[in-house]
């Protein structure tokens, strides 16, 4: 394997811990990008869009139906 198919790798496993909170999360998309190792939002974005063919946020309004409800969610809608 080479240096390049490495990094295609790490970015694929991130991007699938990304979509994992998105659904899963009730955080902005900054902070998605922080959780999984990205400090630059626009290339988070971009990596995302590359590998899902969404962006985060377009990603996260297609699943929203497959969000877990949790505790945290309950406590923000009063």
């Amino acid at each position: 394997m080479t240096k390049d198919h490495l990094i295609v790798a790490a970015k694929g496993t991130s991007i699938e811990e990304a979509k994992r909170i998105l659904i899963e999360k009730n955080v902005n998309i900054g902070e998605v990008a922080f959780e999984c190792g990205y400090n630059n939002i626009t290339y988070f974005n971009r990596v995302f869009k590359n590998l899902t063919g969404l962006s985060p946020g377009e990603y996260r309004k297609s699943n929203i139906n497959d969000r877990y409800i949790t505790a945290e969610d309950l406590t923000s809608q009063k």
